[in-house]
């Protein structure tokens, strides 16, 4: 199997349905709502979607840098590793991130990736985006929170530079689970 190719593309309101479908199986009970996805576009907050390039079966790059992720600004970007299921649509969503930015701070409001398609690069390619945005727009310190428990998430927001700052107990619930505040200062 190989890895997904996809696209980054502003999340529309057309994909809120395949959002909330991994929203869902991600986050159970402690999902967001449509109404919270849909507020948030209205809010034109940043949000951004990995999008499936090709439908169907592919197959193998020759090398890892032979197949590319594009970013919005239309950079392309070698995948980070390969492997992941092929079977997706085209334009299906893989994964979505979104970002509040209110200059000097920005706040990574959600990142997630369909779990057949995590530790394929989306995630990271989704954070570095949401980064970049942000500073573009003149954040040079950016929040997000964490489930306590989530350490595979937390692992990549420190290889970002996101420091813990503090903790906000019980914040998920109904779960009752601890939530991590995280912070990355813009190095300049």
């Amino acid at each position: 199997m190989t890895a997904v190719q996809f696209v980054l593309e502003r999340l529309r309101w057309w994909h809120i349905e395949q959002v909330l479908v991994i929203e869902a199986d991600l986050f159970g009970v402690e999902q967001w709502t449509a109404a919270m996805f849909w507020n948030e576009l209205a809010n034109d907050h940043h949000y951004i979607a990995a999008l499936a390039r090709s439908s169907g079966e592919e197959r193998a790059p020759a090398s890892p840098a032979a197949a590319t992720h594009v970013a919005p600004s239309g950079e392309e970007r070698a995948p980070a590793s390969p492997a992941a299921a092929t079977h997706v649509a085209q334009g299906e969503v893989l994964g979505y991130g979104g970002l509040a930015v209110a200059p000097p701070e920005a706040w990574i409001n959600n990142i997630a990736v369909r779990r057949d398609q995590q530790r394929t690069g989306i995630g990271r390619q989704l954070l570095a985006e949401l980064l970049s945005y942000g500073r573009a727009k003149g954040a040079t310190r950016t929040l997000l929170e964490v489930a306590a428990d989530n350490g595979p998430a937390q692992l990549m927001y420190g290889r970002y530079g996101f420091e813990v700052i503090g903790v906000r107990r019980g914040y998920y619930q109904p779960s009752n689970t601890d939530a991590l505040v995280m912070r990355r200062d813009e190095r300049r």
